[in-house]
């Protein structure tokens, strides 16, 4: 029975450390909008969070330990968000100068993964799985949040997130 403890607790060792246990990248006093734990050796994740204030919301990319890219998004500044209303796909955005980042969340069915696509002047430079579906809180209210509608999003012939403004792209009340 002792060598059974002795391997067990050897287990727990080893272990890699949980990330940011079930709040992803997000500090304790934000809310986790959506994180993706990346299919890949080194480790990285991505998540959306918000300020508890619903004001401001930040996107940060790398390891607990290294955040490689941290961005910060306000009213003035906003993320985008889009529901696709056919696969029922909600796709979180957004623009750096030519580089486009999306996280895309599929609705809650199985085997379904969220995943990661990252474009250079519309051309793809990384697209991967997540490792699990990310369960944040998708539909929250934030400021710093453009709900954009899917017709809007289809007219546009599927860019997203959008360059610059989108005329007719209002935030609900």
């Amino acid at each position: 029975m002792r060598h059974i403890l002795i391997f067990v607790a050897g287990i727990f060792t080893v272990a890699k450390p949980a990330l940011g246990e079930a709040n992803g990248l997000c500090n304790s006093d934000e809310v986790m909008i959506a994180s993706c734990e990346l299919r890949e050796k080194k480790g990285r994740a991505l998540s959306f969070c918000s300020s508890q204030d619903k004001r401001t919301a930040v996107y940060r990319f790398g390891t607990v330990l290294n955040i490689e890219l941290s961005n910060k998004f306000s009213m003035e500044s906003p993320m985008s968000r889009w529901v696709a209303k056919w696969t029922y796909t909600t796709y979180l955005g957004f623009r750096i100068n030519d580089h486009a980042y999306v996280l895309g969340v599929p609705q809650e069915t199985y085997d379904a993964k969220a995943f990661v696509e990252i474009t250079r002047n519309g051309l793809m430079i990384m697209n991967r799985d997540c490792l699990e579906n990310s369960f944040g809180e998708m539909n929250l209210h934030n400021d710093a949040i453009q709900d954009l509608d899917d017709d809007l999003v289809r007219g546009e012939k599927f860019l997203f997130p959008p360059v610059g403004s989108i005329e007719g792209v209002g935030r609900e009340p």
